[in-house]
């Protein structure tokens, strides 16, 4: 995977304007974190929790996270996130992909956030992939 220096994660075209709405902001770091920017998304979302204390802005830096193996602050991320938005499907689709990461001390835990999920009608293939492989 390429490494971008932190200075590249503060382009004119990511860094946030706080006077514009969260959903523009959202959507330029998904753009990051899609094209394999992860230390560019990871930065950006972490700026965006501060500004923005939205689930999908929460959700967005635990996916970042769990895809760059810090565990730890990605379950933070998630737990926030659902603390803001219980009944977000995905939420509970990146806990339950999170708790199989760490091991089988949490396959339980993995087993009802993948229940929460399908009964809050999970509709993301790709993370349902994951989940069941």
């Amino acid at each position: 995977m390429k490494s971008y220096p932190a200075s590249s994660c503060f382009d004119p075209i990511s860094t946030p304007d706080f006077q514009n709405s969260s959903y523009q902001f959202i959507r330029t770091q998904f753009y990051d974190f899609f094209i394999l920017r992860l230390p560019c998304s990871n930065t950006q979302f972490t700026i965006g929790t501060a500004a923005w204390q939205t689930c999908s802005v929460w959700l967005g830096a635990g996916i970042a996270l769990l895809r760059q193996g810090e565990y730890h602050d990605a379950e933070a991320a998630l737990q926030a996130a659902n603390v803001r938005n219980n009944h977000n499907a995905a939420v509970w689709g990146y806990s339950c992909l999170l708790c199989l990461h760490v091991g089988d001390a949490r396959v339980h835990q993995a087993d009802r956030a993948r229940a929460v999920a399908e009964r809050l009608d999970l509709d993301d293939p790709t993370l349902l992939r994951e989940v069941t492989v």
